[in-house]
C-alpha cells in the first residue's frame, strides 16, 4: 500500500448493511466480490434481511445447562419430488446459570420448532405459513412437552414393529385431550391435529452433529450448523473438560486448582456485588484465611526468632516455614482477586494479564513446595534426635539447616522452572473469559 492510499477497495463504499462487516474476495483480482459477516440477527449477502428471532422461557421446567433447538421445514407435497421429507436445521446455545430465558435467530424458513432437554422434546413454535422478520416470544412448558410413547400406550402396543405400532398412534391423540405431540425415540415425531389424528414424519434422533464430516471442531466436539445444505454459521459444542471456538483447549490440565473450582462461578462483566453467592463466600472465607494466617504466622516468628528455639535446627526451619506460609496465604488472595478481576474483565490489559499469570502462579506453586519441605525437615531432624538422643550434635544441625534453606530454595525454583516457561493466556471468546494455563506443545 503507499502512503497515499491510491489502491481502492471494494468494501470502502460501506456495502454491508446493519453494521456487517465487509470482507474483500481479492483486492488484486477483483473490485466487486466480497462477503459480508453478518451481526447477529441478520442475514444476505449484504446482511439486509432480518431473522426471525426467538425468545424461550422456561415455565415449570428446570433451566438447563443448554439447549438443543430443531426447525423443521415443511415442504409442499409433489409427486416429482424426489426428497419430500421435512427439512431440519439444528442449533444449540449454553444457557447461563443467572439466565432465565435464551435468544435464537433464524434465516430459513420454518413451520415447526422443537426443544431438546437430554432426551425430552417440548413443541415451542407451531405455524402453517412461515412470517419472516418477526419476533416469536416462546416457552418451555408442561403443555407443550412431546411425551414419549410408553407415557401413552401398554406394554403390549410398544412391543409391536414399528409400522404395526404406528397404526395405534391416532388412539393417542384420541385419548389424551391436551397431548400435542409425541415421540418414539426411533423414527417418528407426531403432532395431533384438531382432530386429533396422528400426523407423523421422520425424525432422526441419533443424528451425528459432525457438519458433513467437515473436521472444523476437534477433540470429539459437536457441531452444528445454522442450515444444512449451505450453512453460514458453524458452532462446535464441547465435551466436558474441553473449551474454545473449535474444542481446541481443555481444562484437564487444571487438576483440582481455584480455576477449575471457582472459575465457571464468576459472571463476566458483573461488578463484585453481581456474583453468585459463591463467589462472595470464597472471598469471605479467604479473607478469614489470610486474617487467621497472617496472625499465626507473625506469633510463629516472634517465637521462634528467639536465641533458645534457634538451639536446634527444627526452630530455623519453622521460623522459615512460618515467614513461607504468610507469604503463601497473601500470594493465594492475590491469586483469588487475579481469577476475580481478570474473570469480570475488570483488567483487561493483556500485558499485565500475562506477567501477573506467569509470576502468581510460580511464586504459588513454590511456596507451597518449600513450605512442605521445612515441615518434612522439622521431622526427619526429630527423628534424628530420637534416634541418636545425647549424640546428637546441636551446633552442626543448626549450620546444616541454613545450607538445607538453600537447596531447598534452590532446587525447587529449578524443578518449576517450566511453568512460568509454557504458561499462556487462553481466550475463551464463547464464554468471555481470559484462562491463565500451561500449554505444553506436542
Amino acid at each position: 500500500m503507499s502512503s497515499r492510499c491510491f489502491l481502492k477497495s471494494i468494501c470502502q463504499n460501506n456495502t454491508c448493511m446493519n453494521r456487517g462487516l465487509c470482507v474483500p474476495y481479492n483486492d488484486r483480482i477483483s473490485f466487486t466480490n466480497f462477503t459480508c459477516i453478518c451481526q447477529d440477527g441478520f442475514s444476505g449477502k449484504r446482511c439486509e434481511h432480518k431473522d426471525v428471532k426467538i425468545d424461550i422461557s422456561f415455565i415449570d421446567v428446570p433451566i438447563p445447562q443448554s439447549l438443543l433447538v430443531h426447525f423443521i421445514t415443511v415442504r409442499d407435497y409433489d409427486l416429482y419430488s424426489l426428497d419430500p421429507a421435512p427439512v431440519r436445521a439444528t442449533m444449540f446455545k449454553k444457557i447461563g446459570f443467572d439466565q432465565d430465558t435464551v435468544t435464537f435467530f433464524m434465516s430459513l424458513p420454518f413451520h415447526l420448532v422443537f426443544a431438546q432437554i437430554e432426551t425430552k422434546f417440548y413443541l415451542i413454535v407451531l405455524q402453517h405459513n412461515y412470517t419472516a422478520s418477526v419476533i416469536i416470544a416462546t416457552e418451555v412448558a408442561r403443555p407443550t412437552y412431546c411425551p414419549h410413547i410408553q407415557e401413552l400406550f401398554n406394554e403390549s402396543i410398544i412391543n409391536y414393529p414399528v409400522l404395526h405400532r404406528a397404526k395405534y398412534y391416532h388412539l393417542a391423540c384420541m385419548k389424551h385431550s391436551n397431548l400435542v405431540c409425541f415421540q418414539d425415540s426411533e423414527i417418528f415425531m407426531c403432532l395431533c391435529t384438531e382432530e386429533r389424528h396422528a400426523n407423523c414424519f421422520h425424525f432422526d434422533f441419533n443424528m451425528t452433529y459432525n457438519c458433513r464430516g467437515s473436521k472444523i471442531c476437534q477433540n470429539e466436539a459437536q457441531c452444528f450448523q445454522d442450515n444444512p445444505t449451505c450453512p453460514t454459521k458453524t458452532m462446535c459444542v464441547c465435551r466436558e473438560c474441553f473449551y474454545g471456538t473449535q474444542c481446541q483447549f481443555t481444562t484437564q490440565q487444571f487438576g483440582l486448582s481455584l480455576d477449575a473450582i471457582l472459575g465457571y462461578k464468576i459472571r463476566p462483566h458483573l461488578s463484585i456485588i453481581r456474583q453468585s453467592i459463591y463467589v462472595k463466600i470464597s472471598i469471605i472465607v479467604a479473607s478469614i484465611m489470610f486474617c487467621v494466617g497472617l496472625i499465626s504466622g507473625i506469633l510463629s516468628i516472634l517465637t521462634f526468632q528467639s536465641k533458645p528455639c534457634q538451639k536446634f535446627g527444627c526452630g530455623f526451619y519453622i521460623l522459615v516455614s512460618a515467614i513461607t506460609s504468610i507469604l503463601t496465604i497473601t500470594v493465594f488472595n492475590l491469586k483469588l482477586w487475579f481469577l476475580i478481576l481478570s474473570q469480570t474483565s475488570t483488567i483487561t490489559s493483556h500485558g499485565f494479564l500475562l506477567i501477573s499469570c506467569i509470576l502468581i502462579e510460580f511464586i504459588l506453586r513454590f511456596l507451597l513446595a518449600i513450605t512442605d519441605w521445612f515441615h518434612a525437615c522439622v521431622a526427619v531432624e526429630r527423628l534424628f534426635t530420637v534416634i541418636l538422643d545425647i549424640n546428637f550434635n546441636v551446633a552442626k544441625s543448626r549450620k546444616m539447616s541454613k545450607l538445607v534453606v538453600f537447596g531447598i530454595l534452590l532446587c525447587t525454583s529449578v524443578s518449576l522452572l517450566h511453568d512460568p516457561i509454557h504458561r499462556r493466556l487462553i481466550d475463551d471468546e464463547e464464554e468471555q473469559r481470559t484462562w491463565c494455563l500451561i500449554n505444553f506443545k506436542p
